[in-house]
């Protein structure tokens, strides 16, 4: 059932807001935006994955969101205003932790203990730091553990190196500038005007151009209305019964998954008069390194329906 399709203007446009996103975070210009949690060991501090979290409501339908954290443990939900639960499951761990008590555990701020917490205002990420105990020895985190380095210094250095040299460069061309003016009551030099000037582009842009934007959406293909209350499903392409992350729109019609790099199969439901589930369309999709899935799709909902 073709009823779904992507908008590739969409994707062209995050795909630029990506790049200039990394540049301007490089030299130091923007901060490194989360709006996700991370799920991690109590004792190593070590993300864990995979792990099923599921955000409960005290509604009528109890499970409202459930994702599957990535290779960095992240996971996410976008909510509207309500009363909501956490609950996480892995294999060889538990939760709540019985370890880490509090609220800050070094690193990690704003830590979740499995209580209720209450969501007010407009739609938000809802994503709060997740320690679990581990119980038994796991051999996939032992494995990560010797492959995968969270803190790297040499990323922290290269960015630390080249904000040094963005700044530096700009404080030189002031200070040639202003020793030209000072001594001609003019500027003599173009060279340094024209890197000045593209210094200035390149705050200008940093303006201009939104932050990477960590959230997806479904619309009409014919009302080019927001969809609210659909169910998006990810799983796995070649298993289509392994699933991946479940999620649903709110009021703008938006979403928020995050999942690992790969290829997915997307799938689009509602709900009958009965309750049932009513499969819209199916997609495939590609996940990037940003592990997020953002794209705009568009449903042909008299199609679908």
């Amino acid at each position: 059932m073709e009823t779904i399709r992507v908008s590739r203007a969409r994707e062209f446009v995050n795909l630029l807001t990506r790049v200039f996103h990394f540049i301007f975070f490089a030299v130091g210009l923007r901060g490194k935006k989360k709006f996700w949690g991370v799920v991690y060991d109590s004792k190593s501090k070590q993300p864990l994955d995979p792990v099923i979290v599921k955000l409960i409501t005290t509604g009528e339908e109890p499970e409202v969101q459930t994702c599957i954290t990535d290779m960095k443990g992240r996971y996410g939900f976008l909510v509207t205003p309500g009363k909501y639960k956490i609950i996480t499951k892995k294999t060889n761990y538990v939760f709540p932790s019985s370890r880490v008590t509090g609220s800050e555990d070094g690193d990690f701020k704003d830590l979740y203990h499995g209580e209720f917490f209450e969501v007010s205002g407009g739609s938000e990420v809802v994503a709060p730091n997740i320690p679990m105990d581990q119980i038994t020895a796991d051999w996939n985190q032992e494995a990560k553990a010797k492959v995968l380095k969270y803190k790297s210094f040499s990323n922290w250095l290269l960015r630390l190196t080249a904000t040094f040299l963005f700044w530096t460069g700009f404080s030189l061309v002031l200070v040639f500038l202003g020793l030209d003016f000072w001594k001609n009551l003019a500027i003599t030099q173009p060279g340094w005007l024209i890197v000045f000037c593209t210094y200035i582009f390149v705050f200008i842009l940093n303006g201009i151009i939104p932050q990477t934007r960590l959230w997806g959406e479904v619309l009409d293909k014919n009302t080019r209305q927001p969809l609210s209350g659909l169910v998006l499903e990810l799983k796995n392409p070649i298993l289509p019964d392994l699933f991946m992350a479940r999620t649903l729109t709110t009021e703008e019609g938006r979403f928020f998954l995050r999942v690992n790099p790969g290829s997915y199969a997307l799938e689009i439901k509602t709900r009958d008069a009965g309750g049932q589930d009513l499969v819209l369309g199916r997609v495939r999709i590609s996940v990037g390194s940003e592990a997020l899935v953002n794209q705009t799709f568009w449903i042909d909902w008299q199609k679908g329906v």
